[in-house]
């Protein structure tokens, strides 16, 4: 204890403004440790989610260099079983193929976009 809040203790109580400052100041001490307690929590849980960040980007870069060579394989495939396409035309048809896919999986995820924000909005 201060000497100040002994004195007032033996002798009379304290004064308001003198405890509304201390309310005021205990108030703010026990905001600042609440704050520090969510922050220390919520980088405890996302560092644990910086490694899976990682591993999940590495992933889908190698799923990117999967699909593409599957893409290629498949052009070169379809040189060797159609001469008349050489490996252009088949690099080329393996390429659109490709492409009509991520068109069709863009289009479906445009779709669910759209219909999460209707149900959203009601």
């Amino acid at each position: 204890m201060t000497a100040a809040r002994q004195q007032y203790r033996s002798e009379e109580p304290e004064p308001i403004p003198v405890l509304f400052a201390r309310a005021v100041e205990e108030g703010k001490s026990f905001a600042r440790a609440e704050v520090n307690y969510y922050k220390q929590l919520a980088l405890s849980r996302v560092s644990g989610l910086v490694g899976a960040a990682v591993f999940g980007v590495a992933a889908l870069f190698l799923l990117q260099a999967s699909l593409t060579t599957l893409l290629v394989g498949f052009g070169l495939a379809l040189a060797t079983w159609f001469p008349r396409l050489g490996i252009a035309g088949g690099v080329v048809i393996g390429a659109v193929i490709g492409l009509l896919l991520t068109g069709l999986l863009a289009w479906l995820a445009v779709g669910r976009i759209k219909a999460a924000g209707k149900e959203s909005a009601k």
